[in-house]
């Protein structure tokens, strides 16, 4: 059976961040990380301070739904999922945008140690160590996974702003289509400077 178009994008939203619990809800400090928008095929992050061109094919789902904790053992932690973007059809690709407290994160090196140990435990397959990658003009931390489970590639990459670690992650069937995505990364504008520490 063909699974319902939530279930899908709920899948998509686990694969996301396995480390993470997703609740669209205004932070306790009056700052709302969600804050954004979607316009001219463009979205705009305002808490954040930078653009991301939607890449041509994909469109944007809304990210209103909350996700369970995958690891019972560790306590759930707060995710806003910013942005979602996906093929309407199959092959699926898809875009996400999430921002984790990075109150336990010295860098996004760190964020994705975290986030591999999930991964693997979820049946992923680590392809190789997290990589620093420059991209609009600051250092991104970069890792990749491949799921035999679900055959699909992904790709994370973050960086620490504003307390928050944003992570950037890509999903396809194909790894070629995985670094399509990725090279639009390179279309991101930022605002203000992105320091790689808190």
């Amino acid at each position: 059976m063909k699974p319902h178009r939530s279930t899908r994008l709920c899948i998509l939203l686990l694969v996301l961040s396995p480390l993470a619990v997703a609740q669209n809800s205004e932070d306790p400090s009056g700052n709302d990380p969600n804050e954004g928008h979607i316009s001219d095929g463009t979205y705009t992050s305002r808490f954040f301070g930078f653009t991301y061109k939607i890449p041509q094919g994909l469109l944007p789902h809304s990210t209103e739904f909350q996700q369970h904790v995958n690891d019972p053992s560790h306590p759930p932690t707060k995710t806003y999922v910013l942005f979602l973007a996906a093929t309407p059809v199959r092959p699926y690709k898809n875009v996400a945008i999430s921002a984790q407290s990075a109150a336990n994160f010295k860098d996004g090196a760190a964020y994705l140690e975290k986030v591999e140990s999930s991964s693997r435990k979820l049946g992923l397959t680590v392809l190789d160590s997290a990589k620093q990658k420059a991209l609009a003009g600051t250092t991104f931390f970069r890792q990749d996974y491949y799921s035999p489970q679900g055959t699909f590639f992904q790709t994370h990459a973050c960086i620490l702003s504003k307390g928050y670690v944003l992570d950037f992650v890509i999903s396809a069937n194909d790894r070629a289509d995985v670094e399509k995505l990725f090279d639009s990364l390179n279309a991101l504008q930022f605002g203000k400077p992105f320091d790689n520490v808190r």
